[in-house]
């Protein structure tokens, strides 16, 4: 009789489904110092690095197929689906520059420098697997490592080692 019981729990154990858990956000770990990032749209993000910069990701989650599963991509070769850029406000004291998220544009609303990642990584995880409905919120987060911008004006590289947007809530649209 014993040895049925342990014929019956290996039986047991071997067909179970071997479904992979994925814990989000997978392949980024929470910082030491959460840096207010916010989001939307599916999918838009944007960061403060000071008051007159902000880092900004827009990719196309359908297209990606982003899940919980931590997926990575490679600056360098990103189509049009993935785009990072460094944003600068310009000079003029009396204007709005950045209204990320947002469907009221002001009267004063100026143009910002908009400095592209020429090379890095970029990692992501959603908190839901198919969470891409309209108007559905989810959250995400994403990791720039590596992150290489060039500034065509002045002939300048721009390096950021890493970037952490941490469990920021997208998906609706603004408005």
């Amino acid at each position: 009789m014993k040895h049925i019981s342990i014929l019956f729990v290996a039986f047991l154990f071997l067909s179970c489904d071997e479904q992979e858990v994925v814990n989000y956000p997978d392949c980024i770990n929470r910082p030491d110092s959460i840096v207010q990032s916010l989001g939307c749209g599916n999918l838009f993000l944007y960061q403060f690095i000071d008051s007159s910069k902000a880092i900004t990701v827009s990719l196309d989650a359908n297209r990606l197929g982003i899940t919980k599963k931590c997926r990575t991509f490679n600056l360098s070769n990103a189509d049009s689906t993935i785009i990072v850029r460094l944003e600068i406000e310009g000079n003029s004291s009396d204007s709005v520059y950045f209204n990320f998220c947002n469907d009221v544009i002001p009267p004063n609303f100026g143009v910002t420098k908009k400095l592209k990642a020429t090379s890095g990584q970029l990692f992501i995880s959603a908190s839901e697997d198919s969470p891409f409905a309209i108007n559905q919120s989810y959250r995400v987060s994403v990791k720039l490592k590596d992150l290489r911008l060039y500034d065509s004006d002045s002939n300048q590289e721009i390096f950021l080692d890493e970037i952490i947007f941490w469990d920021v809530l997208v998906g609706f649209l603004p408005g």
